[in-house]
């Protein structure tokens, strides 16, 4: 367990509130059996267990529920992070599937805003704090004009931000410009997973 001893996530809870999960002393007997208590392992036991409420689910996990990758993550949730640039999402599949791609992820968002929402978990959810791709170059500030373009056309909210706008709302003289998904929240990962 010392492997979480310095995630910021894991440093910022107090150990009263981490249950200790004592390890399984014998055999169980299950319908399912899932193995792996990151956000994939928890959405589909939550998942099954919602379609069928008579099952017998076991999630087994080595350490912690959140103990690997998903509990030390960045903590942002972003529609546009399952392609991160859409100028080139566009250009490699095409308006009609880049499209169902940028739905698809802030479908994603939509969808883990409405379960934090409905079950009250605490995991210092921010919704709306955008997310900036700063540029400090022209070649920089091209690439985020053209991400912006691009997103127009996925159907997918952005904003063009200039030099003027970043030194507002980054605090830096820096920056050129930006490219900006307004959607992307922010959660603590590891309350999220817990």
């Amino acid at each position: 367990m010392d492997g979480l001893r310095n995630v910021l996530w894991n440093c910022q809870e107090s150990k009263e509130s981490v249950t200790v999960i004592q390890p399984l002393s014998s055999n169980i007997d299950v319908d399912f059996a899932i193995i792996g208590g990151g956000f994939s392992g928890l959405s589909a036991a939550r998942h099954l267990k919602e379609a069928c409420p008579t099952m017998r689910i076991a999630l087994l996990e080595k350490h912690q529920v959140g103990f690997g990758a998903s509990g030390r993550t960045t903590g942002f949730m972003q529609p546009s992070c399952i392609y991160h640039d859409p100028a080139h999402m566009l250009h490699a599949l095409g308006a009609e599937k880049a499209a169902a791609v940028a739905a698809f992820g802030r479908e994603g968002v939509s969808a883990v805003k409405q379960l934090v929402a409905a079950h009250g978990i605490e995991c210092d959810l921010e919704a709306g704090v955008g997310l900036a791709f700063a540029a400090v170059d022209a070649s920089q500030l091209s690439h985020a004009r053209r991400m912006h373009q691009a997103a127009g056309v996925l159907g997918s909210p952005a904003e063009l931000w200039d030099g003027a706008q970043c030194r507002d709302k980054l605090g830096s003289p820096l920056f050129t410009g930006a490219f900006v998904d307004p959607e992307a929240c922010h959660v603590n990962p590891y309350k999220l997973a817990r």
